[in-house]
């Protein structure tokens, strides 16, 4: 799914340490394509794109509050799932509502609160499907490594035969792809350091800005965060 990470590899690098995660997941309760429609989807400029929406009316757990609306889409062996979550107010933009709302705490608290009630659920969402690449070089700077990318200051003893000085972190590179349609969700992720309520049935309408989080039920764990602001894009 990603092709490739490193496009060459420069007289000067000596070593590479390349992570990779894959994910390939099947709904629990797939949306039938013969449901999937053309919908609007309101950007946050105000205009619309036209985008395939997937329809299904099933149990789902749910929370909606004053701050967030979120539904968790299970996979077929339930160890896994999908929460989308969009905040509650349609006029707050996904970025504010992804570093104001979306803390550890809040996530906690809200998770606890999904509940699957007695009435199908009327979920409309897009299929999409998305890249990203990122250099971690300067968040990590920040983050406090600024030793580690110093070529004159970091110190990996130990790891080759040459002198410390020499060897210092180049370049840290992060690539994620992820598609979700009617069957599930396929992702993978790799990075690299080079060193060198109404009398209808409730309903979840996902057309508009949304933060989406695949993650493992038992631990909690996290593995694939994204937004989509556009899923034409």
């Amino acid at each position: 799914m990603i092709e490739t990470i490193i496009d060459e590899i420069p007289d000067e690098m000596v070593m590479y340490l390349i992570n990779a995660l894959y994910f390939k997941g099947d709904w629990l309760r797939p949306f039938d394509t013969d449901d999937t429609r053309p919908g609007d989807f309101r950007l946050e400029d105000g205009s619309t794109v036209r985008v395939d929406m997937m329809h299904q009316e099933e149990k789902f757990a749910t929370y909606i509050s004053d701050e967030v609306q979120m539904i968790e889409l299970p996979y077929g062996d339930s160890l896994f799932s999908m929460t989308v979550l969009m905040p509650n107010d349609p006029g707050m933009p996904i970025d504010r509502f992804v570093e104001e709302k979306m803390t550890a705490a809040n996530l906690k608290t809200w998770r606890s609160n999904l509940t699957v009630g007695s009435r199908d659920v009327i979920v409309q969402m897009p299929k999409f499907e998305m890249e990203y690449e990122i250099e971690y070089n300067d968040i990590l700077k920040a983050m406090g490594m600024e030793l580690a990318f110093s070529e004159w200051e970091a110190d990996f003893t130990g790891i080759a035969d040459v002198s410390p000085q020499n060897l210092f972190i180049s370049e840290v590179k992060h690539k994620t792809f992820i598609r979700v349609d009617e069957e599930g969700t396929e992702a993978a992720a790799v990075t690299s350091v080079g060193i060198g309520i109404t009398s209808m049935p409730p309903s979840i309408i996902v057309d508009r800005p949304f933060a989406f989080i695949i993650h493992e039920r038992e631990s909690g764990t996290n593995l694939f965060m994204g937004k989509v602001k556009n899923p034409v894009l």
